[in-house]
């Protein structure tokens, strides 16, 4: 079974969460979302204040985050990054780039809105590239035949 790291925004994090039981379900494959399936200390539902705010990190608890989800993304097969609404954050764009980049990895990318779509970096920094969810569906499932 291919295991792939998905990549998405935060505050994407309810409707990317549907997309990917589905995915999983439709495809036989593992997505390994880091706000779901990562169970470490410092996950985003556990920094939250009593008001629901979130608490800021320390340097060494950055670090953890960082260290932890890198080693997530060497063990997979390559990323599935899903832009919703044209949402996209650092820590998403540094995923793409260590995937890609430093791991050789297979990006595969759906990008909802056509400037994240028609981006310069994403175009470069991915294997597959999308703003048709069910073409990048059909693309999971030829790799992972």
């Amino acid at each position: 079974m291919n295991k792939f790291y998905l990549a998405h925004s935060r505050s994407d994090q309810e409707e990317v969460r549907e997309i990917e039981l589905r995915i999983e379900k439709d495809l036989s494959i593992d997505l390994i979302n880091p706000f779901w399936d990562i169970d470490y200390p410092l996950r985003w539902d556990r920094r939250t204040n009593e008001d629901g705010t979130f608490r800021e990190l320390t340097d060494d608890e950055r670090r953890q985050i960082v260290e932890v989800e890198k080693r997530v993304i060497q063990e997979t097969d390559g990323l599935v990054v899903l832009i919703l609404k044209g949402n996209t954050l650092i820590g998403l764009s540094m995923e793409v780039h260590y995937a890609f980049e430093n791991l050789h990895k297979s990006v595969f990318i759906y990008a909802q809105t056509q400037d994240i779509f028609n981006h310069p970096w994403l175009r470069m920094h991915s294997t597959f590239i999308t703003d048709n969810l069910g073409k990048l569906i059909m693309k999971l499932q030829e790799v992972s035949d």
